[in-house]
């Protein structure tokens, strides 16, 4: 598709992709999409003007473009360091200011980064206020546009800058598994958790980090599934497992009755899991499970 990319790139190309790393802010980036206006889902859609074929390329006004973009393309992707560059492209999701009047319970679970497509960005430069990036549309961006560019953080620390690649990577790596499954653990994990009282969320959940999936078997046909619950330093108090346990013993007669077994609940902290049993588990939509 690109075989008539030029063979050489300019230097200044070059010598602005060396500036910058996954996570910087570029200012008032392009956004654009194409869609239907006729099944129009977003507003701007709906008042666009199709071609003849119906749908049309939706392009923000620079007027209308969000202040910023951030940069979700890998650090060795934007700044190849090879003789000849393969990558023409880097790729930004938009950065906005959540209203003053914003739902302060939603915020919560921005803060937490529970709130799958939004993740609240603390860098000083950014304009007072709260700040977020929206994972729902990423542009593609020539490098070249970002000759004459100053990188802006988007963090305060590198631990922030960890975790927006962990985020990234999640989305796109989140195994299926059987509908025995959802249907029987991932759902009832999440009936669950909109029937605890604010007391129980403290205990139960508040503290929780990660939610994980442990299968025995086919993820499509488990023999088996254990839920690990997972804090980030310090085990989950007995009143937290207590309120967790009680979820399992009400679901496991469901998951016998799908074929497969329902293990006790893991509590474990970050600091304890293995790389190797990292890589194994299954992480469960932390969003999905507390919206």
């Amino acid at each position: 598709m690109f075989d008539d990319e030029i063979s050489e790139w300019p230097d200044a190309v070059v010598d602005a992709c060396r500036a910058f790393k996954q996570g910087n802010l570029i200012e008032s980036p392009p956004v654009f999409f194409f869609g239907v206006p006729g099944y129009a889902i977003c507003q701007i859609t709906s008042g666009a003007t199709p071609d003849q074929d119906g749908g049309t390329l939706v392009d923000l006004h620079p007027d209308d473009r969000p202040p910023f973009g951030l940069i979700t393309t890998q650090t060795c992707d934007i700044d190849e360091q090879r003789k000849n560059p393969r990558l023409p492209f880097i790729h930004v999701c938009a950065v906005h200011q959540l209203p003053s009047e914003f739902d302060q319970g939603q915020l919560g679970h921005i803060e937490k980064d529970r709130v799958r497509h939004l993740m609240l960005l603390d860098s000083p430069p950014l304009p007072e206020g709260l700040w977020v990036v929206d994972f729902r549309l990423e542009a593609p961006i020539e490098k070249s546009a970002l000759v004459g560019r100053t990188p802006i953080e988007a963090f305060r620390t590198e631990e922030r800058y960890r975790l927006l690649a962990q985020r990234l990577a999640l989305r796109v790596s989140r195994p299926a598994v059987a509908n025995s499954v959802n249907d029987n653990v991932i759902a009832s994990l999440r009936a669950w958790r909109e029937g605890l009282t604010g007391a129980e969320v403290d205990r139960a959940w508040d503290p929780i980090h990660r939610v994980f999936l442990a299968v025995q078997g086919d993820l499509l046909d488990p023999a088996a599934v254990q839920v690990v619950v997972v804090t980030e330093n310090e085990q989950l108090p007995s009143e937290g497992q207590e309120l967790w346990n009680g979820w399992w013993d009400a679901a496991r007669g469901a998951t016998l009755e799908a074929g497969f077994n329902l293990v006790g609940n893991r509590f474990t902290t970050m600091r304890r899991l293995t790389a190797a049993e990292y890589l194994e588990l299954v992480p469960l939509d932390m969003t999905y499970l507390a919206d």
